[in-house]
């Protein structure tokens, strides 16, 4: 099995992220929740770590607006929809997740057999 890279990676995951076709927000104040918007790919724990960076619980498609604001409210607003998303054990489980530590190597092998 050939490894991806992390670009790849990314792209896959993106796409899966992505395949509900509107943003996740709901009641989305900026998109209305329409299809036809332009999505992004919104990491609640950021990039910076393999164990959560192709993680699907910390990943959510929102639009422009959303993912701009709630950037900055991830003690806030971001936060509860994730402990909503998740519940209170999910979200602590993906915490948790964040704080492991895994390489790169290992998070793309998860994420190829998780999409497969």
């Amino acid at each position: 099995m050939k490894i991806w890279t992390t670009a790849i990676a990314d792209k896959k995951v993106g796409e899966k992220v992505k395949e509900k076709g509107i943003c996740q927000r709901p009641n989305c104040p900026y998109c209305f929740n329409k299809p036809g918007v332009v999505l992004q790919v919104s990491h609640f724990w950021g990039r910076n770590r393999s164990s959560t960076r192709f993680c699907l619980d910390n990943l959510d498609c929102f639009c422009r607006g959303t993912h701009f604001i709630w950037e900055g409210e991830k003690q806030g607003a971001y936060r509860d929809y994730m402990i909503k998303k998740l519940g209170e054990k999910g979200y602590k489980k993906l915490e948790k997740l964040y704080y492991t530590i895994i390489s790169r190597r290992e998070a793309i092998i998860k994420l190829m057999k998780e999409l497969e």
